[in-house]
């Protein structure tokens, strides 16, 4: 079976050009973690909390809200669209993705 390009579909004849586009999502505070409303006593409950969600979750679970990885493999034309726009805003329309039809 052919390969196709993850964005546009388009079929991948043995052979031909195509690109491997890696994406490294990882959560960020931007360096400022801020103290909780209502002091310590509300920190540690917020924390209590935080502990008793990570214990319900499997280890994979607790690595996707901080790191994910994907890998895409892509045709000519659409690694020039991701080098042009890498983070999609042309196709962004009050904070959602507006899909291609």
């Amino acid at each position: 079976m052919p390969a196709r390009c993850d964005r546009c579909q388009a079929e991948l004849p043995e052979g031909a050009l195509r690109y491997q586009a890696r994406l490294r999502l990882c959560g960020d505070t931007g360096g400022v973690v801020k103290d909780p409303p209502g002091g310590a006593q509300a920190g540690r409950q917020q924390l209590d909390a935080a502990l008793r969600e990570a214990e319900r979750l499997t280890e994979a679970e607790l690595m996707e809200a901080v790191m994910e990885e994907f890998c895409f493999v892509l045709c000519p034309e659409c690694r020039d669209a991701l080098r042009t726009d890498p983070a999609g805003a042309a196709n962004m329309r009050v904070g959602r993705v507006r899909l291609r039809q």
